[in-house]
C-alpha cells in the first residue's frame, strides 16, 4: 500500500463537500433541469438520497476493518480479483467523469468570458495547475478545500438572498409534475450524478480516525445533496419552465439576474472567481483520485510521477468532443449507463466470486438502477 499524508475531520468533510458540490455550477446541472423541468430539484433529492444507501452500506461494511481502504477490505473479504475489478471499474468511471467535467468547465470559461483564447491554451494552463496540486498531495488539497468551502457557503446563501425578489412558487407548479412514480424512476436513473462516494470510500486509509472518515463521508454527502438540490430549486423558482431548459449555463445566468440597485449588480465576475478556484481544486482532487487508485490497484509505490501522464491523457480526451453540446450528450450517457456498468461489476462478483461475495452484491449495486 502506498503512503501519503493523513487528514483530519475538517479537511476530510470539506474535501467531500467540495468534490460533490462544485459540478452544480457548470453546464452539467443543465441535464437535471432538462430531465425534470420544474421537478428537477425533487429528482436531485431522490437521486442523492438513493446514492446515500451506498454510503451507508460502505460505512457498515468497513467498520470491521478500521483504518483500511475499501479496496483492501474488499480484497480480504471477497478476493483479490474482485477488489481489483471494483477498483478498475471506479477508475474508469472517474476518468470519464473527470475529463467531461474538465471539458464542460473550459467550455464555460471560453464561451462566457474568454471567447478569443484558444481552447488548447486554457486546457494546458488548467492541467498544469492540476498537476501541481496533485504533486502537493492530499494534505494540501484538503487544506484548500477547507479554505474554499466557507466561500462556497457564502456564495450559495448570497445567491439565494440576492435573487429573492425573482423567486416565484408558480414556477415549480405542479409540485410533483408527472407523478411520484415517474419522479422516483428519473431520480434513481440519475443517481450516478452523485457518484463521487464510489471513489471517496477508497481513501479511508488517508483519514486519521475511522470515525472521522465515517462522519465526514456521511455528513458531507448529505450536505452536498441538500446544497445541489437547493440550488436547483432556486434556479427553477427564478427562471421557471421552459425558460430554464433552454439555458445552457444556469449558474452564469443566475448571477446575471442579480439586481438590487445600481450598486449591487453585475456580480458575475465575483462569483466566477470563487467558482474557478473551487473548480480547479475539484479537478486536482479528481486527478489525485485516479493516480492514487491506479497505484493502489497495481501496487505502485509512488503516485506523483504519474500525474503528468494522466494529465496528458486528460488533454487528449478533453479534445475528443468536436463541439460543446456533444460533451453534454456524453455526460448524459455517462449518467444513464454508468450505473448499468457498475451493476455489471456487481453481477460479475456474484457469478464468479465465492459464496461470501453474495452478501456484498447489495452493497455494491444498491445506489443505482
Amino acid at each position: 500500500m502506498i503512503k501519503d499524508g493523513h487528514i483530519g475531520y475538517n479537511g476530510w468533510i470539506c474535501l467531500v463537500v467540495l468534490t460533490q458540490t462544485v459540478k452544480i455550477f457548470d453546464a452539467s446541472s443543465h441535464l437535471l433541469v432538462e430531465k425534470g423541468g420544474q421537478t428537477a430539484w425533487i429528482i436531485s433529492l431522490i437521486g442523492g438520497g438513493f446514492n446515500l444507501l451506498f454510503v451507508y452500506a460502505v460505512i457498515r461494511f468497513m467498520r470491521s476493518n478500521p483504518g483500511e481502504s475499501f479496496l483492501t477490505i474488499l480484497q480480504t473479504k471477497v478476493g483479490n480479483w474482485a477488489s481489483k475489478l471494483y477498483g478498475v471499474n471506479v477508475f474508469m468511471l472517474m476518468i470519464v467523469s473527470g475529463f467531461l467535467h474538465l471539458r464542460l468547465s473550459i467550455d464555460q470559461i471560453k464561451i462566457v468570458t474568454m471567447p478569443n483564447t484558444p481552447f488548447s491554451v486554457i486546457l494546458l494552463l488548467i492541467l498544469g495547475l492540476v498537476v501541481l496540486l496533485v504533486v502537493k498531495g492530499i494534505e494540501t488539497l484538503s487544506r484548500m478545500a477547507a479554505t474554499l468551502v466557507p466561500w462556497l457557503v457564502l456564495m450559495y446563501f448570497t445567491l439565494v438572498v440576492l435573487l429573492y425578489q425573482h423567486l416565484s412558487l408558480y414556477n415549480i407548479s405542479p409540485l410533483l409534475g408527472p407523478g411520484i412514480i415517474q419522479l422516483v424512476k428519473k431520480g434513481i436513473s440519475h443517481s450516478l450524478y452523485f457518484g463521487e462516494p464510489l471513489g471517496l470510500c477508497l481513501l479511508a486509509n488517508l483519514v486519521r480516525e475511522q470515525k472521522d472518515f465515517e462522519k465526514g463521508l456521511w455528513r458531507g454527502t448529505i450536505y452536498s445533496v441538500l446544497m445541489i438540490s437547493g440550488l436547483v430549486l432556486v434556479y427553477q423558482l427564478a427562471m421557471g419552465t421552459p425558460s430554464s431548459v433552454n439555458i445552457t449555463f444556469p449558474f452564469v445566468e443566475m448571477t446575471r439576474y442579480i439586481y438590487v440597485n445600481r450598486f449591487i449588480q453585475h456580480l458575475e465576475g465575483f462569483y466566477a472567481t470563487i467558482w474557478l478556484m473551487m473548480d480547479f481544486t475539484q479537478m486536482g482532487i479528481n486527478m489525485f483520485f485516479i493516480t492514487y487508485i491506479f497505484c493502489t490497484i497495481f501496487s505502485v509505490s509512488h503516485y506523483r510521477p504519474l500525474a503528468i501522464g494522466f494529465a496528458s491523457l486528460y488533454f487528449l480526451l478533453a479534445l475528443s468532443p468536436t463541439f460543446f453540446y456533444q460533451t453534454l450528450i456524453w455526460e448524459r450517457e455517462l449518467i444513464k449507463w454508468g450505473g448499468v456498468f457498475h451493476l455489471w461489476h456487481a453481477f460479475s462478483i456474484w457469478i464468479l466470486g465465492d459464496l461470501q461475495a453474495k452478501r456484498f452484491l447489495s452493497l455494491v449495486a444498491c445506489p443505482f438502477y
